[in-house]
């Protein structure tokens, strides 16, 4: 019981398990005389896989305690990276929605371009027919009065004959 705490002890102060098997092993054999070929080695091995269990416990031990405190290290960690990845996608969200916004104004502004354009050529065309309306309506007033005056230019014309010609008849008898 006293070596498997020995041995604790000196897992935790950071002694190779290997040193200390070593030390260990070394002091009695040199104290102890061997007794026989046959029960010394079989004693040896017992012993070697009793300190080899409570080497393994110890390292067990010592990778427990260090377990238990990169937990926090790694929990921070963790969440300093998945705040990273909200503050990365909530920029992401916010260009995209600036974005979204420039755009359908984009296309308002084109919206309203396209129907001022449409606005103004209709006018223009509108305007272009009235013109044209009234063009018409006017060589039509125009032509009307020409033909108005014609015929009075032609009944001058044809009294005018007449008169010639009843004188060319008195002057004929």
């Amino acid at each position: 019981m006293k070596k498997l705490f020995a041995l604790v002890v000196a897992a935790a102060m950071g002694i190779s398990s290997v040193a200390f098997a070593a030390e260990t092993t070394a002091a009695p054999a040199t104290t102890a005389p061997a007794a026989t070929t046959t029960a010394a080695p079989a004693h040896a091995a017992k012993h070697h896989k009793a300190h080899k269990k409570a080497a393994q416990k110890a390292q067990a031990a010592k990778k427990h305690k260090k377990a238990a405190k990169k937990p926090v290290a790694q929990k921070a960690q963790a969440a300093k990276k998945v705040h990273h990845k909200k503050a990365a996608a909530q920029k992401a969200q916010a260009a995209k929605k600036v974005h979204y916004k420039k755009a359908a104004a984009q296309k308002a502004q084109a919206a309203k371009k396209v129907h001022h354009k449409k606005a103004v050529a209709q006018k223009a065309q509108a305007a272009k027919k009235v013109h044209h309306k009234k063009a018409v309506a006017q060589k039509a007033q125009a032509a009307k009065k020409v033909h108005h005056k014609k015929p009075a230019a032609q009944k001058a014309q044809a009294a005018k004959k007449l008169h010639h010609k009843k004188a060319a008849k008195k002057a004929a008898k």
